[in-house]
């Protein structure tokens, strides 16, 4: 609490909690915050179903988003890669993760 850190003395929440009511005082309750979104998202069906082995080039394809710590900051690596023998078929570095990241693949 801040205040052992501006008058030097240590009171637990109880004892707060105590003073409070003699002086008929209340605190101020910050609203929750709502963890969820009004919004419905649309939900894509999982295609893949946890089967990463393709039988033939092109069949299945992954793509992976990293996060590169560099002096001036993060940058954004997307990366395309062929399931069948793990080659990485486009990538786009970005210091911006928009749309624009993925659409210049």
């Amino acid at each position: 609490m801040n205040i052992k850190k501006i008058y030097g003395i240590k009171l637990t929440n109880s004892t707060i909690y105590r003073y409070m009511n003699i002086l008929n005082i209340s605190s101020i309750i910050r609203k929750k915050k709502n963890k969820y979104s009004k919004v419905k998202h649309h939900k894509i069906p999982n295609l893949i179903k946890r089967d990463f082995n393709a039988i033939h080039p092109n069949q299945k394809w992954s793509i992976d988003i990293t996060y590169i710590h560099t002096n001036s900051g993060v940058e954004y690596l997307c990366a395309i890669k062929d399931m069948y023998d793990k080659s990485i078929v486009s990538y786009n570095q970005s210091k911006f993760m928009d749309n624009n990241l993925f659409y210049q693949l």
